[in-house]
């Protein structure tokens, strides 16, 4: 009995294993799996292909495209389930989730999503007429890969381009021709990026009847914007950001540039409003625009420039740091206003300047008025062109330069301002090997406060000189200097003008006009490394109107050396004291003053002399003169000048030339000078001696014939007491018998 159950137990647990292997075998080999494993719709014939990665199920159609009711391939692991079922579901055009549930129980999820394409065009689209703006319309394109071209220069009117409304980008240049009717561009309305926009150009401007520029959704620009039309008022693109090229508004109907979201220019901005009324070129201000504002803008790459805006009254940029350059030179007479209070860097060019208006009657010009101050400039620790302020006669402030660097300072018309100058502590800077400037010009000024060495060139234009010259504090070597000088006809005597510089790097130009001929001194002038011009050019009278010339300690001058008076014949400088002067015009480069008192090819040392007390006349340290030679003129008036000695100098590369007058009519021929005195000369490129009618000795150039480097026709005497040719000379017949 207990056999029989054993064996009964045994054959149940065995036949309890081999119904277990049997369930076993039923199972599917991908029970544990829970994939979607591709996703295709097929739409018109069209099949789309999802992505599927990191669960989530992309499908990318053209936005046109309607994936209701499409015919869908769903694929998924084939033992699990999923819900929704996809043959179930008939909207596809909607974000939903699918859940994936394995053989096994366990789920996967998965988000499914479409995103609706733009149609790109690839290349330049061209839509000459209406008809070709309609198909490209029906067409569904949003990208453009090319330009956009819209219209032509002459031919059929389009009226309207509306039904561009699916436009979102066009990766080159939209242009818009003369054949372009409409008075503004809606239909670029949803444009977000372009290549740049071309509405005629500075050589060509547009000529068709747009109004209003408006592009309300454009952000970026990669290229330059370009709208040069004068039937444009209004230029609106309220979220550009940024401008990859250039930005040029031009137009004389210009009333409004809005564009508060623009923070970066990459090329340069320029606005301008210019009229030609006249068709020859002269400009004058025009259109409407009142305010210039742009509250976002950081940086402009090149030149921002603003002119000939005939209604302009205010300028805010807020946040303007960096430009290139700031040009705004023809601010219309009533403006009022300009605020830069972020600038501190402007690489080139910083001029603000008012347009003029020239009176024949009284030969007046006539500046701005109304803005007496400049606000905004507190943060500008840079300017690496010329800061420049001009025509702003009632202002009475600029910016403090002593903490900026500059390349160059100019006032001009600043009539109003402080007449004491502190360059003290300003850095200048040399742009491409050019020195920086200060120029003063119709400004009042009494000192010049600046360094020992001075790194740029100082000019004093148009400075009323009846008290002297400003005061130039501390200075001692400079790069350059010039004097202009306004006829002064306030001056009851005598001005002497004494100028302390030690060391000139380039050039010293002296031009005067005084009523009264002052006294010229340079004390402690010991080089000028360029050119040094002095010309005493006004004096209406012709007695005792003499002048000094005093620079005891200069011993070189490394171009041109030109001393005189000019306005008469007979007014030259009574007297020169330059008896430490060693060479002149042995520099490498000479630049020179030609068609000084009509004297072509001015030699490199020159001076026109008399001397009221008679006397002899000494260059007693000269040794050289180079490039084109040297000039004498000597004048007399009363006792006149009796000799003229150079006992040093050796050589005159080009033509040494002393002359009694610049006539040729006797009467007016020097009759004091007697003698020469030229003991060591032994070379020189030609020799002329002229209108001295009792000068009869020359043997003091006979080292020049004795050892034969002076050649044959390179001689010369006329007008003299005795005019031997070269022969005479050759043969020793130095003085008259």
């Amino acid at each position: 009995m207990r056999k029989h159950f054993i064996l009964s137990l045994l054959l149940f647990t065995l036949a309890v294993c081999l119904q277990g292997c049997s369930d076993d075998d039923k199972a599917p080999v991908d029970a544990n799996d829970n994939f979607v494993t591709s996703v295709a719709f097929t739409v018109s014939n069209k099949t789309y292909d999802a992505v599927i990665e990191n669960n989530t199920i992309t499908i990318t159609v053209p936005y046109t495209v309607s994936l209701k009711d499409a015919t869908v391939e769903f694929i998924y692991t084939p033992s699990a389930k999923i819900l929704p079922d996809p043959a179930t579901v008939r909207d596809w055009d909607n974000e939903r989730v699918f859940r994936v549930t394995s053989y096994n129980g366990d789920e996967n999820q998965y988000t499914y999503r479409v995103i609706k394409d733009d149609i790109r065009q690839e290349g330049d689209v061209t839509l000459k007429n209406a008809s070709e703006i309609a198909a490209f319309a029906e067409s569904g394109v949003t990208v453009v890969k090319g330009n956009l071209i819209i219209g032509t220069d002459e031919g059929e009117a389009i009226e309207s381009i509306t039904s561009l409304s699916k436009l979102k980008q066009v990766e080159g240049n939209i242009v818009i021709k003369n054949s372009y009717k409409g008075t503004d561009l809606t239909g670029l309305d949803k444009v977000t990026s372009i290549g740049g926009l071309q509405v005629g150009s500075v050589d060509s401007f547009s000529k068709s009847l747009l109004h209003q520029v408006s592009l309300k959704s454009l952000t970026t620009i990669t290229g330059d914007l370009i709208v040069c039309n004068n039937e444009t008022q209004w230029v609106m693109a309220e979220s550009l950001t940024t401008v990859g090229g250039n930005v040029v508004i031009r137009s004389s109907a210009l009333q409004s540039i809005q564009m508060d979201k623009l923070s970066r220019v990459t090329g340069s901005y320029d606005i301008q409003s210019a009229v030609d009324e006249n068709g020859d070129g002269q400009l004058e201000l025009g259109g409407k625009m009142v305010a210039l504002s742009f509250p976002e803008l950081l940086f402009v790459g090149g030149t921002l420039s603003a002119n000939y805006l005939a209604a302009l009254k205010s300028i805010r940029l807020e946040k303007l740091q960096t430009a290139g350059a700031v040009l705004f030179k023809t601010l219309p007479l009533p403006f009022e206003k300009i605020n830069l209070p972020a600038i501190k860097t402007v690489e080139g060019d910083l001029n603000i300047s008012s347009s003029t208006v020239y009176h024949p009657i009284g030969s007046s010009i006539e500046g701005n008025e109304v803005l007496t101050s400049f606000d905004g400039f507190d943060k500008l620790e840079r300017v690496g062109g010329t800061l420049t302020f001009s025509y702003f006669t009632e202002a009475t402030k600029v910016p403090d330069v002593s903490k900026i660097s500059l390349g160059g300072y100019c006032l001009d018309h600043m009539e109003k301002i402080s007449s004491v100058f502190d360059f003290s502590k300003t850095v200048f800077e040399k742009q491409g090997g050019k020195s920086c400037e200060i120029k003063l010009s119709y400004t009042p000024i009494t000192r010049i406060i600046g360094r020992k060495t001075m790194d740029c060139e100082l000019n004093l234009d148009h400075i009323d000189i009846s008290k002297g010259i400003p005061a130039l504090e501390n200075i001692e070597i400079i790069d350059g200097f010039t004097l202009y000088t306004d006829r002064d006809t306030r001056s009851e005597q005598r001005t002497d003008l004494v100028f302390n510089f030690k060391k000139v790097i380039h050039n010293i130009s002296i031009n005067a006009r005084p009523e009264k001929p002052p006294h010229y001194s340079f004390p402690n002038l010991e080089e000028v490394q360029g050119s040094f011009w002095l010309f005493d050019a006004w004096a209406v009278s012709f007695v005792n109107l003499y002048s000094n010339f005093s620079a005891p300690r200069l011993t070189s001058v490394g171009g041109q050396f030109f001393i005189a008076k000019m306005g008469s014949l007979w007014q030259s400088l009574d007297n020169v004291d330059l008896g430490s002067l060693k060479t002149v015009g042995c520099a490498d480069h000479i630049e020179y003053y030609d068609g000084i008192l009509g004297l072509k090819d001015a030699p490199t040392f020159s001076v026109t002399l008399s001397h009221p007390n008679g006397g002899n006349l000494e260059l007693k340290s000269l040794e050289r003169v180079g490039g084109r030679g040297m000039r004498v003129g000597i004048y007399y008036v009363n006792k006149g000048i009796t000799g003229l000695s150079c006992q040093k100098l050796k050589k005159v590369d080009g033509k040494l030339t002393i002359t009694g007058s610049m006539e040729t009519n006797s009467a007016w021929w020097d009759d004091q000078l007697k003698s020469l005195d030229f003991p060591s000369i032994s070379e020189v490129g030609s020799v002329s001696i002229e209108y001295f009618t009792v000068l009869k000795d020359f043997k003091t150039f006979a080292p020049l014939f004795t050892n034969s480097t002076l050649p044959d026709g390179n001689w010369r005497v006329a007008g003299c007491g005795y005019n031997p040719d070269y022969n005479a000379m050759k043969a020793g017949k130095y003085a008259q018998p």
